[in-house]
């Protein structure tokens, strides 16, 4: 059985965790990443950082390398790094690498999640991490003798004043754009909070158990596993996507509610798993979102496993999560069309905006396909270090541009979506950004490349895979198709 903590425990240890940043001189203008695969050890300093109050949080998706991790530190201009076991060889190559050297030198504090309580040797050794403070999970809790005697809660929860929680940063979710590198959503903590507030579990979810496979290091990941709390659920969490070690702890927890993603919906649909002599029977609900699903395959998923509720969701990252949704199995003929996204969340404004209207974001009556745009408190502020983009996604009148084109079907009061004007490759769980890889291409291979053009080729179980077509230039250094692969592979 793996590692286990209560809800009353949680609470503590966060607690604890937000204490020791405190003493090591984290203030209000601090901002803590967060770089690592996911861990209880992850919530609980997730939990902790969120308890301080005004300090910002960022998150760095787990599979990222030293490149866009550099990146992100960069442009958020973090002080705090929570980096996990499995990353230690990212922030090893960043460390070593004289053009990654500005974002390591603005760190002051780094924190190892899953170390078995001692920092890594090869980093303690690092002639860069001379003069800052480190520290393995393991010794906030064991081995910190210094605050031993210190108080073991906070004097308040959030610890530092949140002065106007409809401005001031709570969270900054880096997210996938059409061009160059991603860009930091900001969220305050009015709008994250309105997020979970809007999308709150049914009643009868109390007492379930929930497969948690998303990452924390994303978005969907940080949102619904406190929405699992707020219901009352116990949180089953994985630190992999892999289908079969899910199933396995479907039977073995007995776990009533689990995602899934358009990837493995035809497996869950047809695949036998007579082989893995798994019970199933004890799942009553699963959730999917991230890429549109086949009906055929939702309808026999549904009929599988023996009408369980289907909720779909869709959403963005500049809206925390989740603004459209459906209970397939609750909702009648009168609520729900096949294919569709299902209906809009209270407090959320829905816009057709004719496609060639602009920025004006003309309305378009009922039927007709133009660009879905939300309006609603839990909308984002706007880019970090971006005003160009923020203006280009929220209009001036508050809408957000989603970059996906759609219609509103007025009989059943449900959304559809038909088509996207952003270019997004679904890896698995992940969206990756062609022009994000692009960009890299260019900029590392200058001497060899004179262009590139990175595309999505369909897979059998992984959604797309990744496809770059290369130009060298006629008189510039010679590359192969391994080096270039090299490179990406290991930045």
């Amino acid at each position: 059985m793996g590692a286990t903590i209560s809800y009353g425990e949680l609470h503590s240890k966060a607690q604890h965790f937000a204490l020791v940043l405190v003493k090591l001189g984290v203030t209000p203008s601090d901002l803590v990443m967060f770089f690592a695969d996911n861990s209880i050890e992850y919530v609980v300093a997730l939990y902790g950082a969120a308890f301080l109050g005004a300090v910002t949080l960022t998150q760095s998706k787990p599979a990222n390398g030293s490149y866009e991790m550099a990146q992100q530190l960069l442009d958020s201009k973090a002080t705090v790094l929570v980096f996990g076991k499995q990353q230690v060889p990212v922030v090893q190559m960043a460390l070593n690498s004289p053009e990654y050297s500005s974002a390591v030198q603005q760190l002051k504090i780094f924190v190892q999640l899953n170390s078995k309580g001692k920092f890594d040797d090869q980093l303690q050794n690092s002639e860069a991490l001379r003069e800052k403070k480190l520290l393995s999970f393991g010794d906030i809790f064991n081995q910190w003798e210094n605050f031993k005697s210190q108080p073991k809660d906070l004097t308040s929860i959030p610890y530092f004043p949140v002065h106007d929680p409809a401005t001031d940063h709570a969270l900054i979710v880096y997210t996938s754009g059409t061009s160059g590198q991603p860009k930091g959503a900001i969220h305050s903590h009015r709008s994250f909070i309105a997020g979970q507030l809007n999308l709150r579990l049914p009643a009868h979810f109390e007492g379930f158990k929930l497969a948690m496979q998303y990452p924390l290091g994303h978005l969907s990941g940080t949102i619904f596993i406190p929405q699992a709390f707020d219901a009352g659920m116990t949180v089953v969490l994985f630190d992999d996507s892999a289908l079969e070690p899910i199933l396995q702890a479907v039977d073995r927890y007995r776990i009533e509610v689990a995602f899934f993603t358009a990837n493995v919906a035809s497996r869950l649909a047809t695949e036998d798993f007579a082989s893995l002599s798994l019970d199933l029977n004890c799942l009553k609900a699963f959730r999917y979102a991230g890429a549109k699903i086949a009906d055929h395959l939702l309808k026999a998923i549904q009929t599988r496993f023996g009408g369980a509720e289907l909720w779909n969701l869709y959403g963005s990252t500049e809206m925390v999560g989740t603004v459209v949704t459906v209970d397939r199995a609750q909702a009648g003929p009168e609520h729900f069309v096949p294919g569709s996204l299902g209906v809009v969340l209270p407090n959320i404004e829905l816009k057709i905006a004719d496609l060639e209207s602009g920025d004006q974001l003309v309305a378009l009556p009922p039927g007709e396909l133009g660009e879905i745009c939300f309006r609603g408190p839990p909308c984002f502020l706007g880019y970090l270090n971006n005003e160009k983009a923020t203006r280009e996604t929220i209009s001036q009148e508050g809408w957000y541009r989603t970059g996906d084109v759609g219609y509103f079907d007025p009989a059943s009061g449900c959304l559809f979506a038909a088509d996207r004007l952003k270019e997004l490759v679904k890896f698995r769980i992940w969206s990756v950004v062609p022009a994000e890889v692009e960009h890299f291409l260019l900029q590392k291979c200058a001497p060899a490349i004179a262009e590139v053009c990175v595309v999505g080729v369909p897979h059998l179980t992984d959604g797309q895979w990744l496809r770059a077509y290369v130009q060298r230039k006629k008189e510039g250094l010679p590359v192969e198709e391994a080096e270039v692969m090299n490179l990406v592979k290991r930045k």
